[in-house]
């Protein structure tokens, strides 16, 4: 596929895109049963977000992009929930933006960083160990505030607030007023 070769960091083509570059009479419902039947025959890989790869791809980094991506992971890392906006990132003295850029979309694409919407974007780690104290908290408490959060992770509401709310998009907690609950899958 020639995806592959042109975006070797990308973990695959979006569907969008796909049916951008095919024919506009062609039929989507045909389409998304051939992509179906490719993956189960594994042929193709679909991810969550509707990316598709060949089955076999995997994003190999060179030694400058590897590099990148440790810089950028120990930015997150070291700002745990307090993390760097992209224009802050482009201000840390790298010598290629679109070297960046690719970076910071295979580690969004990957996993390693997770958006939490209006543009904030922490470490998976900092997601994972928030959601530990959210539950924990919730198991001994019953309910917690925005402010009671805030207080736990140390940080402002202007990060609480998205990973609040990314919480409930999966389940975590439920919001009840002014409260959050612990949803069912974790009671």
């Amino acid at each position: 596929m020639d995806y592959h070769k042109n975006n070797p960091t990308n973990t695959g083509m979006p569907q969008l895109e796909l049916l951008k570059s095919i024919s506009k009479g062609f039929d989507k419902s045909l389409l998304n049963h051939t992509l179906d039947k490719m993956s189960e025959e594994k042929s193709i890989k679909i991810t969550d977000d509707n990316k598709m790869s060949l089955f076999d791809f995997k994003v190999v980094l060179d030694e400058n992009m590897d590099a990148i991506v440790k810089k950028l992971e120990k930015m997150f890392l070291d700002a745990q929930y307090k993390p760097p906006n992209y224009n802050t990132i482009l201000n840390q003295g790298f010598e290629d933006e679109k070297q960046v850029k690719k970076a910071y979309q295979y580690m969004l694409d990957t996993g390693i960083l997770i958006s939490l919407g209006e543009s904030i974007v922490m470490h998976k780690k900092m997601v994972v160990q928030a959601k530990e104290k959210l539950i924990q908290f919730l198991k001994n408490n019953n309910e917690i505030r925005i402010s009671q959060f805030r207080d736990i992770l140390n940080t402002s509401r202007k990060y609480v607030l998205p990973l609040l709310i990314y919480f409930d998009t999966h389940n975590v907690t439920i919001k009840r007023g002014d409260v959050r609950v612990l949803g069912q899958k974790y009671r």
